[in-house]
């Protein structure tokens, strides 16, 4: 776990992030600080647990440093112009809510970037596996995201009122199982579609599979108009009718 840990936060250069962050002593407030440095550690502690579930016995870290680092660099340095639906809503209202706490604007984008980056090692692995550039993987991958409610899904997950440990475990699974069906969708429509452009590639793709792909935006969709707040259940269901999607005729 230490080195998967290690091997995470090279590859994302969270350290000069948490100069910045301290670099604010006495400018802003002390909360606004501590939020920041939570976003940062939230991002690492997803990747070191994907690191270790996906490449559990290729954890080098000189290796997966040079594999990860140039296309997450990529990444980090564009993302908001890829970002689609509620992940560019949440990134943009972070990047105010910081701004008005006197946070500079250059660290507030990093700061806020990090929630969608958490999904950066499966974009730049979608990437690598197809050939493509990170841009092209990456507006596809966020354009699925907000094509089938994923972006708000992981809202909800986030949001779920955890009592005790197993329900902290639970939203943890929750949580894993949300991005293998974002990456198994994303996998899918690059896979199936000759369409470079990643928003055509998209709708092409749900042309293809108009009834499965309508039964499982349904789903999402008519949990999302409930007027009660979503529950580990109703997730759960969402969640499973996305994966089935995103793991049929492999």
């Amino acid at each position: 776990m230490a080195r998967a840990y290690s091997i995470a936060r090279k590859a994302f250069e969270v350290r000069a992030l948490w100069t910045a962050i301290e670099g604010l002593d006495n400018k802003v407030a002390a909360a606004t600080q501590y939020a920041m440095m939570l976003d940062t550690v939230t991002l690492i502690r997803q990747v070191t647990y994907w690191l270790i579930q996906r490449h559990r016995g290729a954890l080098g870290i000189d290796a997966q440093v040079a594999r990860l680092r140039p296309g997450i660099r990529e990444l980090a340095a564009a993302l908001p112009q890829w970002l689609h639906g509620l992940e560019r809503e949440a990134f943009d209202q972070q990047v105010a809510q910081f701004g008005a706490a006197r946070v500079p604007a250059s660290l507030a984008r990093h700061v806020a970037a990090c929630g969608a980056l958490a999904s950066g090692p499966d974009i730049v692995e979608l990437a690598q596996a197809h050939r493509l550039s990170v841009a092209v993987a990456a507006r596809t991958y966020f354009g699925v995201g907000s094509e089938f409610g994923l972006d708000w899904l992981r809202t909800r997950i986030e949001e779920l009122d955890i009592q005790g440990h197993w329900q902290a475990v639970a939203r943890g699974s929750l949580r894993e199982a949300l991005y293998d069906a974002h990456r198994g969708l994303t996998e899918r429509v690059l896979r199936e579609t000759r369409e470079r452009d990643p928003a055509r590639a998209v709708q092409a793709w749900i042309g293809t599979h108009t009834a499965e792909a309508e039964h499982a935006r349904s789903v999402v969709n008519d949990i999302r108009a409930q007027p009660s707040v979503a529950d580990f259940a109703s997730l759960s269901v969402a969640l499973q009718a996305l994966r089935r999607l995103a793991v049929a005729e492999r």
